[in-house]
């Protein structure tokens, strides 16, 4: 169990601010800056709540792709409160927030910026919860792929566009929220299989689609495990 309060900067060497993995494994962030082009990882089990705080430059992901995550392992449950997470095109995060797999986010408060094409992506049996979140593009540009045509892991370059919300194959309710979509893409992409709902809050999407439904999964892959 680890327990970080206070702390200005997490980066490491290999970039990633934070990494907490295994069913045993818990973290409690309060009034800190993590930062690193990795961003926070998530995955196999490990539970982290995070309190007031940012996460900058390299996002917040959770989770790995299905075949890489053992079926026995309980899910991982991240808690956001009051935090900000920011994805810089320098990055390379197709999402400043994703969620693979069957595990669980819950954000109260905060504003979530950047990725390349998606501000949160909900994917293959995720569930994710959004109360009082804010989600923009910021900056960064949207959609395309990152240099070279292909995104991080071999997946191939993505679609064009971004969207606030990007949902296939998983739930994501959103309370009291807002979420603006640049000139090209949506709001929200309910892909195959999406279950989404909306109360109260607002989508706009002033040069698109606030909400587009339909077509499979987008190719975001997550991030190699260290």
């Amino acid at each position: 169990h680890a327990t970080l309060a206070n702390v200005s900067d997490t980066r490491d060497d290999d970039g990633i601010a934070l990494y907490v993995a295994g069913e045993q494994a818990q973290a409690s962030i309060a009034d800190s800056t993590l930062q690193g082009a990795g961003g926070v990882r998530v995955e196999r089990g490990a539970n982290v709540t995070v309190q007031r705080s940012t996460i900058v430059d390299g996002g917040l992901h959770i989770g790995t792709l299905q075949p890489l995550q053992p079926e026995d392992l309980p899910p991982s449950r991240v808690v956001l409160g009051d935090t900000s997470v920011t994805a810089v095109p320098a990055s390379g995060a197709p999402a400043a927030v994703s969620v693979f797999g069957a595990n669980e986010l819950t954000v109260d408060g905060g504003h979530i910026t950047g990725g390349r094409a998606a501000g949160v992506a909900a994917m293959d049996g995720a569930i994710v919860h959004l109360q009082r979140a804010t989600i923009r593009r910021g900056d960064a540009p949207a959609g395309g792929a990152v240099p070279g045509g292909a995104v991080p892991g071999g997946f191939g370059p993505l679609l064009d566009g971004w969207y606030g919300v990007d949902v296939s194959d998983s739930t994501v309710d959103l309370a009291q929220s807002i979420v603006e979509a640049p000139q090209l893409g949506a709001a929200i992409r309910a892909g195959r299989g999406a279950r989404v709902t909306v109360s109260g809050g607002s989508l706009s999407a002033p040069h698109g689609n606030v909400i587009e439904t339909g077509g499979g999964a987008r190719r975001f892959p997550p991030p190699a495990s260290p």
